[in-house]
């Protein structure tokens, strides 16, 4: 049912192609560092660095970046070494650093790009004649994005260092943030990337852990390690220009005090199930507030209380693109010559627009990717899923094409992302290998199953681009892999 979206097929008509190009840039660096150590007890480093990249114009090319960090092992300390002797190290540390970005999907975007294939028809005879144009605008005037970041963290180990924590504190500020935000259609460059900008500031805080623990019985070891992560991601400004930036499928807006690329859309309160409750679903001032729907059609938050549904003025915030926690647990264990692995990882919080479903749950036109679907009838009066119709109409459309509280769904997963199964050959088998010291034989498998409440065809999906982060447009999932091996060491 899914066969369209994944492209899984072959078209005789128009067969796939595969293309490729290659651009270059260069980089140069000048860095460095100073590192201090007294008695391992007092840690300092600082250091600096300048970096040049082609891909910005030549008066913008170089930028400085450094940082400093402190560490005292308290651990080290005769006082504590004497009342906590259990305890193996301890450190406090604090940072604070600069790092560039020069990441963009091209090398020369301070150049416009120039399309030579076109035609224009001139003179009397209005023949064609060979011309050219600019497609895309300059981005000449943009430079480095720098983050800035500080934090704040401790190292801890008991018991002879089986038992480990690590806790940080992070804030990251991202200044002159490279953005390409959507232009105007007015300004002729529909259909090809907007210019790149140094635009706002962007702000990322949170908590990171890291809980391990190692030990062994004799031939028998194991371990585990536990980390866990928050995030919380907020635009601190944008533009005076463009305070607000919509995003992909008009789902998400960007905007001072809220995440990058949240969504933003219309809240589904259920299905009309009869005329009446249509004609009774009235603004303040007695206004029909859907007066096109039918029993069946979907039923919409009026916002703004004008006693009409418009993307304008009735869609509102749900949900967030960035999870709240992040976590992965990795579990060792190993007996004589055979050791196993198994890591899990997940995350909870966020929420994801499933565009794939307003397509394979299509309830117009004369399609149905999803033999599933049970649509609103006047036998089965459905509370979730819309009428079935056809060609439609002005609500209908509405019912699948509008982004919606319809699709947004819960993007938590826990997926069993490795494992892997080996067996190393004793010596005294592998000494009779000429020349090898070590012979492995090792079973991995990689996203064996996931736990979810998502629909679509992966929770962990990147999003569409920087301002529709959150949205599932068919991404292609993350596939189930077995993979056998064999490892020899000469």
């Amino acid at each position: 049912q899914y066969f369209f979206v994944l492209s899984a097929g072959t078209n005789t008509a128009t067969p796939a192609t595969v293309g490729g190009g290659i651009d270059m840039y260069t980089k140069r660096s000048y860095f460095s560092q100073l590192n201090y150590d007294y008695k391992n007890r007092y840690l300092l480093t600082a250091s600096f660095r300048r970096d040049g990249s082609s891909r910005f114009d030549a008066s913008r090319r170089y930028a400085n970046f450094g940082a400093g960090s402190l560490g005292w092992r308290i651990s080290e300390e005769d006082f504590f070494k004497d009342a906590l002797p259990a305890v193996s190290n301890l450190k406090l540390r604090a940072s604070y650093g600069v790092n560039g970005n020069d990441l963009l999907p091209g090398s020369y975007l301070y150049q416009p790009t120039i399309n030579q294939s076109v035609f224009y028809p001139l003179g009397t005879t209005q023949a064609l004649q060979a011309a050219a144009i600019q497609t895309t605008l300059e981005a000449k005037n943009i430079r480095w994005e720098s983050r800035y970041t500080t934090d704040f963290g401790l190292d801890l180990a008991l018991l002879d260092n089986r038992l480990t924590l690590s806790a940080d504190y992070y804030t990251s500020t991202t200044k002159d943030a490279l953005i390409n935000p959507p232009l105007p259609a007015y300004v002729g460059t529909a259909g090809f990337l907007p210019p790149y900008t140094n635009l706002g500031q962007i702000r990322n805080r949170g908590f990171e852990f890291a809980l391990g623990y190692h030990d062994g019985r004799k031939a028998f070891t194991y371990g585990a390690d536990l980390t866990l992560t928050t995030v919380r991601n907020e635009v601190l400004q944008l533009s005076d220009i463009q305070p607000v930036i919509p995003g992909d499928f008009n789902a998400t807006l960007t905007q001072a005090g809220q995440p990058i690329s949240r969504l933003y859309v219309l809240d589904m309160l259920g299905i009309f199930q009869t005329q009446d409750e249509i004609n009774n679903y009235k603004s303040a001032d007695g206004k029909v507030i859907q007066p096109l729907a039918q029993p069946g059609d979907v039923k919409f938050r009026d916002v703004n209380g004008d006693g009409s549904i418009t993307l304008g003025g009735d869609r509102q915030y749900m949900g967030n693109p960035f999870p709240t926690l992040q976590g992965g647990l990795n579990l060792t264990a190993g007996y004589k010559g055979v050791d196993l692995s198994v890591f899990w990882q997940g995350q909870t919080g966020n929420s994801v627009l499933n565009v794939t479903r307003t397509a394979v749950e299509s309830l117009y036109g004369d399609t149905n990717f999803n033999r599933d679907i049970t649509p609103w009838t006047n036998d089965n009066r459905s509370t979730t899923t819309p009428r079935l119709v056809y060609g439609g109409g002005a609500e209908a459309v509405k019912n699948n094409e509008i982004a919606s509280s319809r699709w947004v769904e819960d993007g938590s997963y826990l997926r069993l992302k490795n494992v892997q199964i080996g067996y190393t050959f004793p010596k005294s088998l592998t000494n009779k290998i000429s020349g090898s010291s070590t012979v492995r034989v090792f079973l991995t498998g990689r996203n064996i199953f996931t736990f979810t409440k998502y629909t679509g065809f992966d929770p962990e999906t990147p999003g569409v681009s920087i301002f529709g982060r959150g949205i599932d447009n068919g991404t292609y999932p993350n596939v189930r892999t077995f993979t056998g091996g064999l490892q020899v060491n000469f």
